[in-house]
């Protein structure tokens, strides 16, 4: 297990990346961000060509792009998601669902995504009946997807705000997943690290309660 919420967030990234790829139909793949504009490099770790084009701040060859390192890939997670999505100060297991969906889907909308949910009076409003069953499970109550009085009472118990969160950010991430134009060839890729994303983050957050109490 990683030591830090940094090295879990991190980890879990890598894991759900590929190795070195260069598809001319991916604008990823191109340093100008746009099919046929730029240099085609590839990606690599899910490390875009305009990414490394910013962070080395200088245009890559695929040189570059195929020598990246998992030491790299921790510098550049650090530098241009963690950090300026505040993963350090975030709840764990929120700091995962932010910083892992700003990599996947972009920092804007996933800090659009936690504004909602942190502005949201009723989170548990805003959950699909998916992630409530898995929150119910974790309380130990009935998992029927309906939050009811008897899920808030547990909620209240358990002081689970942070696993609320967790769920109401996952359902909006699926969600915007599926209205997304690339949902037909990419969506059930997309549904399963949405998935698992929730559930690395219940451990996470589980286990920094845990340490806590």
């Amino acid at each position: 297990m990683p030591e830090t919420d940094f090295d879990f967030c991190a980890d879990f990234t890598l894991n759900e990346e590929g190795g070195y790829q260069k598809n001319p139909a991916d604008p990823g793949n191109w340093t100008g961000g746009a099919i046929g504009q730029g240099i085609l490099i590839g990606t690599n770790m899910g490390i875009s060509a305009p990414c490394l084009r910013g962070w080395l701040n200088r245009v890559p060859t695929e040189a570059d792009m195929r020598g990246l390192t998992e030491s790299m890939f921790s510098q550049i997670y650090a530098d241009l998601f963690w950090t300026p999505c505040g993963g350090a100060e975030l709840p764990s297991g929120i700091n995962l669902m932010v910083v892992d969906e700003a990599f996947n889907a972009g920092e804007e909308t996933s800090l659009r995504q936690l504004a909602e949910v942190r502005s949201s009076l009723t989170p548990t409003r805003l959950i699909a009946p998916l992630f409530a069953m898995r929150l119910q499970a974790t309380l130990g109550v009935r998992a029927d997807g309906i939050i009811g009085p008897v899920t808030l009472e547990a909620i209240a118990a358990a002081d689970a705000l942070d696993l609320v969160h967790i769920c109401a950010l996952g359902s909006l991430q699926d969600n915007a997943y599926r209205q997304d134009a690339g949902f037909a060839e990419f969506g059930t890729d997309w549904l399963g690290r949405t998935a698992r994303r929730v559930t690395s983050a219940f451990q996470l957050s589980n286990a920094a309660r845990k340490a806590a109490s």
